[in-house]
């Protein structure tokens, strides 16, 4: 039987979820083409025998070879010939149990002798072609590794070190402390870590001190003393020094701070200062006991003429003056003395410069020689300055002793007071922080210091004295004194033309409360 075309029935098939399925296939296919081909992350396939069947050109490069040196090797050879046996087992082992680490850390060392840490991802693959592939996804973690290792040499470095140390973030919340640290303030780490670093001041300590000190942190650094608090509420002394962490683009991230507790070297200067006060006094006393026996007399002396019979109401009234004003004078030198003996601790105030540089000298002028002259010239009027009135009389008192015994022969000491910037002071010294200094510049027409002792003069116990007269105290307590005060000590000599000291101490800036040079 014969069919004609037109007698055949019309065929039709619906193949649209065919082509969107095929389109889907596509797509997919291009998308993993575009992840294979553009990832970051090195990636390989390999068979059950180990044979690489591709590889993207993220992966030639972490290991160093092009693609061509690759297809169809095994993949054992881009390690090296101590490993590969190792790998290859490793490898058959993987593939006889079907066993999958999903996020491998490993260091591995290639062909070249190079190494890397990679963290490595694994995955089998059904194949038409084959029974299974292994898709192995490498991801370069060297310098994470690298970055770790340092951060944990950093961690054990802080942690092994005498000193207490503690960083936190740009907020004052602790991040990491040492176990010196905790020891210091009494708290365990954990009981830290988290915690604001004001809880650690004295509640003494003003909050504009803390905010001078975060300043100057994130400047560059900040140095100093400080009170602060431990867990007991007992507060003590600190050496603290301070600076800033950046990061890769020059940014603050965090800040740290190493301290010291200085109770005992506080109690030993304390000692070291009250035990040159009396060297002093005693130096004092010898010159002030003329001064006392003059008293003595005027007073014994006009006492005898008023017990005598005849005497006037007027020269009686002149007598009695003259004994009450010898009287007051002793009492003067007295309470000056007891002034500069008085043992205390430091306590600071507003102090009217000249005011304290001139009740300096007057003490000096009652004690010295009389071939001994001062000359002075207050060249900052009305400056005020804060400090212990007790401990800066003290330390000027030192270099005026010590340039009296420099001119045994006489001779003029100069005083003079005016202010020094920021600017000029820097050039001398590097932690210059406030606007404006006064100096006060003592200079001696003395015998001057020598050359090759000069940078020991502020030693403590250092002195070119003879046994007897001096400990080599007076110049250590006054570095200690102008330190303390925030403030610079410098000096000048040359042997046979005399010795200059110069105290920079900062202003209180403007018209203060209760402005002590207005009274």
């Amino acid at each position: 039987m014969t069919y004609h075309a037109k007698d055949q029935p019309d065929t039709h098939f619906d193949i649209t979820e065919q082509i969107a399925a095929e389109e889907e296939i596509r797509q997919s296919e291009q998308r993993f083409r575009s992840v294979w081909e553009n990832s970051l992350d090195g990636m390989r396939l390999t068979n059950s025998d180990g044979i690489i069947i591709s590889v993207n050109d993220a992966f030639c490069r972490m290991v160093g070879k092009k693609e061509d040196d690759l297809i169809g090797k095994h993949f054992f050879s881009i390690y090296s010939p101590d490993d590969q046996s190792l790998m290859k087992k490793k490898y058959c082992e993987r593939f006889r149990t079907k066993s999958i680490d999903p996020n491998l850390e490993r260091e591995i060392q290639l062909w070249d002798g190079s190494k890397l840490w990679l963290e490595v991802s694994n995955s089998f693959i059904e194949s038409d072609e084959q029974d299974m592939l292994l898709l192995s996804i490498f991801r370069d973690i060297t310098e994470r590794k690298k970055m770790i290792n340092r951060l944990k040499m950093f961690e054990d470095s802080i942690k092994s070190v005498n000193d207490g140390i503690c960083i936190t973030d740009l907020d004052a919340n602790i991040i990491m402390v040492n176990q010196s640290f905790c020891d210091m303030f009494g708290y365990h780490e954990n009981d830290m870590i988290g915690k604001s670093t004001q809880t650690l001041w004295s509640v003494s300590d003003k909050k504009e001190t803390l905010r001078n000190i975060f300043s100057a942190t994130l400047q560059g650094g900040w140095k100093g003393e400080t009170i602060n608090r431990r867990k007991d509420g007992t507060e003590f002394p600190l050496s603290l020094s301070t600076s800033v962490i950046r990061d890769d683009a020059d940014e603050p991230v965090a800040l740290i701070g190493v301290v010291n507790d200085i109770s005992v070297q506080k109690r030993m200067e304390e000692q070291m200062h009250h035990a040159q006060k009396m060297d002093s006094i005693g130096v004092l006393v010898g010159g002030i006991s003329h001064h006392f026996n003059n008293i003595l007399n005027i007073i014994v002396g006009y006492t005898s003429l008023i017990e005598q019979d005849h005497i006037d109401r007027e020269k009686l009234k002149k007598f009695i003056k003259i004994i009450s004003e010898a009287a007051e004078r002793g009492a003067d030198l007295v309470h000056q003395l007891m002034t500069f003996v008085k043992k205390s601790p430091m306590r600071t105030e507003p102090i009217c410069l000249d005011v304290a540089v001139q009740k300096t000298v007057d003490v000096a002028k009652e004690t010295f020689p009389k071939y001994h002259l001062f000359d002075i010239h207050f060249g900052a009027e009305k400056a005020v300055i804060n400090a212990d009135p007790n401990h800066l009389r003290q330390a000027m008192l030192n270099i005026l002793l010590n340039a009296r015994d420099a001119m045994p022969q006489g001779g003029t000491i100069t005083l003079k007071t005016y202010y020094v910037d920021e600017k000029t002071l820097s050039q001398i010294f590097q932690k210059v922080t406030e606007p404006l200094y006064i100096c006060i510049e003592i200079t001696d027409t003395g015998i001057g210091i020598k050359k090759d002792i000069q940078s020991r003069i502020f030693e403590p116990f250092f002195t070119t004295k003879d046994f007897g007269q001096g400990v080599g105290l007076g110049l250590p307590m006054v570095y200690g004194m102008v330190e303390s005060h925030g403030g610079f000590i410098d000096f000048r000599s040359e042997p046979g033309k005399g010795t200059s000291f110069l105290l920079y101490f900062p202003v209180l800036p403007g018209n203060i409360w209760n402005n002590p040079c207005n009274n």
